[in-house]
């Protein structure tokens, strides 16, 4: 029989991660689970939660195929669509359901009193278990944060600040958090927040930017800054860092900026990835794992430009460069 020692000895061995992922990125979910399985430690387990609402008995299997060599990657998978009955009365395609995953981790992963919660579309370079590990103390949540939204806050536009003081009233906006990157403190939440508040809400009510208006909205003042290189945020489209970022606070700004010397997560957040791109900034390090994993042949690769007949090649700088644009106009246009 297992002793309450072993017990919480085991429990500190296994390091709990929730994800998203869909068919179409499910590829993309094996990239970025074998960035965790690669920085990390053999003597503990890594589980990672799946929450899904398409994924099949095959898709499912195939992911656990490609990850047989990692002997201590445990994979579960969460079909959203069976948890809504528990908390909704009625369930069905409400807007941002897949965006709102980490949500749900309050109430079903009761098993758990701490997760980390890590966004699809990212790259793991250091041991995961280290910012599992982060002391919350009574903080809610642990996270970085968004300089893009705080950069866009300060640039003053008025649909965004109408929303975020009326639809989200935020009583501090620079201090708002970026949630690709998340420890959850699952035990505080529960004795905050009544079963299914989370879920119930996100059903309710429809947020620009889903899990993430809703966890800076309730768990304001709650929150552990950690740091910046736990979440890096990719340059995207070269637009980013010069015209959002860096309206942010000097000092948050300088911060970030170390923080790309040597990130320990890459996160490719925006319409720009790595896989899609040639010019994706910060690309290397998706395609330094993704050439290692066994979909290495079956991804889209900055390589094959080179492969293009020479007079096609330059189709691939004009399609960059229309993004950047296109980008660039976006944002001009959301803060008018």
């Amino acid at each position: 029989m297992m002793t309450t020692e072993s017990s919480q000895q085991m429990n500190r061995d296994i390091i709990p991660i929730i994800t998203v992922s869909s068919a179409a990125y499910l590829k993309y979910a094996l990239v970025m689970i074998w960035s965790v399985m690669q920085c990390g430690d053999r003597e503990k387990r890594y589980a990672f939660y799946i929450f899904h609402d398409e994924l099949t008995a095959e898709h499912q299997a195939w992911l656990k195929t490609q990850l047989r060599s990692w002997d201590n990657c445990d994979l579960s998978f969460l079909d959203i669509r069976e948890l809504e009955k528990v908390f909704l009365p009625k369930t069905g395609d409400w807007e941002g359901k897949s965006a709102c995953f980490s949500l749900f981790s309050v109430d079903f992963l009761q098993q758990y009193d701490k997760a980390l919660a890590l966004d699809v579309d990212l790259i793991v370079r250091r041991d995961v278990a280290a910012l599992y590990d982060t002391e919350l103390g009574d903080a809610l949540l642990g996270a970085v944060c968004d300089l893009d939204f705080i950069g866009q806050w300060r640039k003053g536009n008025k649909k965004y600040r109408h929303y975020y003081r009326c639809s989200v009233p935020l009583s501090d906006p620079s201090t708002y958090i970026q949630s690709g990157v998340l420890v959850l403190n699952l035990s505080g939440l529960r004795q905050r927040f009544p079963p299914g508040f989370f879920i119930q809400i996100a059903a309710k009510a429809k947020y620009q930017y889903d899990d993430q208006d809703i966890w800076n909205q309730y768990c304001a003042g709650c929150i552990k800054r950690i740091d910046y290189r736990w979440n890096v945020l990719h340059d995207n489209n070269r637009y980013r860092v010069r015209y959002v970022i860096d309206l942010a606070p000097k000092a948050e700004v300088e911060q970030y900026r170390r923080s790309r010397q040597s990130p320990f997560i890459i996160h490719y957040a925006g319409d720009q990835k790595p896989w899609n791109d040639v010019g994706c900034d910060l690309g290397e390090a998706f395609w330094s794992v993704a050439n290692q994993t066994p979909v290495a042949d079956e991804l889209p690769s900055p390589a094959a430009k080179q492969r293009l007949p020479k007079w096609l090649q330059p189709i691939w700088l004009i399609r960059h460069e229309c993004s950047r644009i296109y980008s660039k106009l976006y944002i001009k246009m959301w803060r008018r």
